[in-house]
């Protein structure tokens, strides 16, 4: 699973929003579908992962039971980035939060749609 951080940056005494920078995880949650009606939600805390997305192109995601891993990703637009190949939508980014969501699709009836919300 794809996560963000975004990191609010001045420019011309405004405020420009962008991914960049490090973000806890304040939760995940996995709602499945079948024939387009929701037949489980799951929910996992943040428990202390974080994501930090470098100037480089590079997402590390920290977590402690998993460990550290590394991602590549991209800015695709102002609403979307491409971690590991996924596409990832952007969705209510401030300064301080953003919501992040992609689906899961395992078959043209069944998929997961992935919500994760982060912080600074």
């Amino acid at each position: 699973m794809a996560f963000f951080l975004f990191n609010a940056c001045k420019k011309d005494k405004t405020d420009e929003l962008s991914i960049k920078g490090k973000w806890d995880l304040i939760n995940l949650v996995a709602n499945t579908y079948e024939n387009n009606i929701l037949t489980d939600t799951e929910t996992e805390s943040g428990s202390g992962t974080t994501y930090n997305f470098q100037g480089n192109g590079i997402v590390i995601v920290a977590d402690v039971d998993n460990g550290t891993e590394s991602f590549p990703y991209s800015i695709e637009s102002d609403s979307q980035i491409r971690m590991d190949g996924q596409l990832i939508d952007i969705k209510n980014l401030t300064s301080n939060t953003v919501t992040l969501s992609f689906r899961d699709v395992f078959s043209p009836t069944i998929y997961t749609e992935v919500i994760v919300n982060l912080q600074r």
